[in-house]
């Protein structure tokens, strides 16, 4: 039996860092103690939370969802899947993850009865021929696990003011009608921003706020709407949902100098955007770390990751479990938005160590 023994840096403590002595974990399968020497900006923390993913499941017909494997690999121990499955198929993929998963994962239901399951979708279905019912009754039936109903506004073939109006007002319906909540995608919507925040309950979450796209939440003077404000006032949460496309660092910077900030730091992978060539998403880590050299303070990018979204899931990551250290490095790079501008990178953290429940994963 080996033992790993962590000295030095700094680890999360309930909703910030603080310096850390030592920590040692028991490691069965190790035949030889491991000492990991940390410098003080390094960091430890007990896993990590997603709160906007895509993750593979039996039902997707086509490769657009991530193995949950090369999140949890990675140090994460939960996440959220934004919508993936539909009615059609979301019943198969929850039990599949729930039997033969390693992370804690809850999801919103497409939607589009058929989800993401062939992407892109090429004849999706309307929104007069979505069973608001037949949704209500899944939701409800799956208390815990369908947290809701996800939307993406202005995404699809058919997209208009009207189809945007319809799917939200779907939505709407269903989330009422099972008493859940409803997320919904903003990044390159057609109707009026201010409509599409009007909707928002508490507890729902606005994902993309920061996208450069079409009727963004900045109006023409690159003021933010007030509705803006006043969604989160009433508790509607704003999840980055980075995706690099439905990003725009313009409208990211002018909306945090006036005081839109983010809940939680969702990815928003897909096997397009996960570490394959020419894209300008690399992993979770590079989207932190771009925002940590934005100038956003630390404690506010890992309360993203770690106590804001283990609220909305239910689910606290256990350092005594789980653990993952993240090294920083010195780097010259830019971290690229989905309208090609960039902000200069000088340093970004990686996984240096990834423990879970007794084994070592990574190092």
């Amino acid at each position: 039996m080996g033992q790993i023994q962590i000295n030095g840096g700094r680890r999360w403590a309930e909703d910030r860092f603080v310096p850390n002595t030592f920590l040692t974990y028991e490691l069965p399968d190790e035949p030889t103690d491991i000492c990991l020497q940390l410098g003080e900006e390094d960091l430890i923390l007990p896993g990590l939370l997603d709160m906007h993913t895509h993750l593979w499941a039996p039902p997707a017909v086509s490769s657009f969802g991530i193995a949950e494997e090369k999140y949890y690999a990675t140090g994460f121990v939960g996440a959220l899947d934004a919508g993936t499955y539909g009615v059609d198929g979301w019943k198969a993929a929850d039990r599949f993850w729930r039997n033969a998963g390693h992370m804690h994962i809850k999801s919103f239901l497409s939607v589009l009865p058929e989800g993401l399951t062939i992407f892109p979708p090429k004849t999706p279905t309307m929104p007069e021929a979505i069973d608001v019912d037949r949704y209500v009754q899944m939701i409800r039936g799956n208390k815990g696990r369908a947290l809701g109903v996800k939307v993406q506004l202005g995404w699809l073939p058919y997209k208009s003011v009207t189809t945007d109006t319809q799917l939200l007002d779907i939505c709407r319906a269903i989330a009422d009608g099972s008493d859940s909540h409803m997320m919904v995608h903003i990044s390159g919507q057609c109707m009026d921003p201010r409509a599409s925040m009007n909707a928002m309950q508490t507890g729902d979450i606005i994902t993309h706020p920061y996208s450069g796209f079409a009727h963004t939440i900045l109006d023409e003077r690159g003021r933010v709407y007030r509705e803006v404000f006043e969604a989160q006032e009433r508790g509607v949460l704003f999840d980055v949902g980075y995706a690099g496309k439905h990003f725009s660092w313009k409208v990211f910077k002018a909306a945090w100098e006036q005081g839109v900030g983010f809940d939680t730091l969702g990815s928003d992978m897909a096997t397009m955007t996960y570490r394959t060539e020419n894209s300008i998403v690399i992993d979770q880590f590079h989207i932190l770390s771009a925002l940590l050299n934005c100038g956003v303070d630390e404690n506010t990018v890992f309360r993203a990751l770690t106590v804001n979204p283990a609220k909305y899931l239910e689910y606290m990551p256990d350092m005594a479990k789980h653990c993952v250290v993240l090294k920083k490095h010195a780097v010259d790079t830019v971290a690229i938005d989905g309208q090609g501008d960039s902000i200069p990178m000088h340093f970004a953290y990686a996984p240096a160590a990834v423990i879970h429940e007794g084994k070592l994963l990574h190092i």
